[in-house]
């Protein structure tokens, strides 16, 4: 930050939609849904499969992501890789911390989408009352083993004779459904 007050700010991540591809001169288009800008990007060979392949849909676009000052993206820079978005439900044994197993067979899904705007990942189990979200969908993962690993914390760990009804409400579908092993 200068005496004239630039701000140059970056991320590493973002999600955009594909607006076009010109394979020849390996640029591409993005489109950041939240502000309608077109973003131009040049990428390196081998990531245009990603860009036919989902051409009009979202993808993570995982580069140097330049910010204006309200962190709408400006320009993308050094594009390292493209991914599709997947929205798929996530198992919670795939987020769970090594030290809870599940002690059913019925494994929670927990429901994937993005944030009304586009740019985040959104993740939900209900019953459980874990709500996180993230940029990517590496990154949402890594929260929400965190949020279990918090949850269970403050709802089976914590003297249960300050929660409220539902907070022991939620402390029993937890006991229910996990337990704690030994590392």
């Amino acid at each position: 930050l200068s005496r004239f007050n630039v701000f140059a700010k970056y991320h590493p991540y973002m999600i955009g939609k594909i607006d076009s591809v010109d394979i020849r001169s390996q640029t591409a288009v993005v489109i950041d849904a939240k502000t309608q800008r077109r973003i131009m990007i040049n990428y390196e060979e081998g990531i245009e499969r990603v860009f036919t392949t989902n051409k009009s849909k979202y993808v993570e676009i995982i580069g140097k992501i330049r910010i204006d000052r309200h962190y709408n993206p400006i320009s993308i820079s050094l594009v390292s890789d493209i991914i599709p978005v997947d929205t798929g439900d996530i198992g919670i044994t795939e987020v769970l911390p090594s030290f809870l197993v599940m002690t059913s067979s019925a494994e929670p899904a927990i429901k994937v989408e993005l944030t009304e705007d586009k740019r985040f990942y959104s993740a939900k189990l209900e019953s459980l009352h874990i709500f996180t979200c993230g940029h990517t969908r590496v990154d949402l993962k890594e929260c929400l083993q965190e949020r279990v690993d918090s949850c269970w914390d403050e709802f089976v760990r914590e003297d249960c004779s300050d929660l409220t009804e539902p907070a022991l409400a939620i402390r029993e579908r937890f006991l229910n459904t996990f337990r704690e092993v030994e590392q």
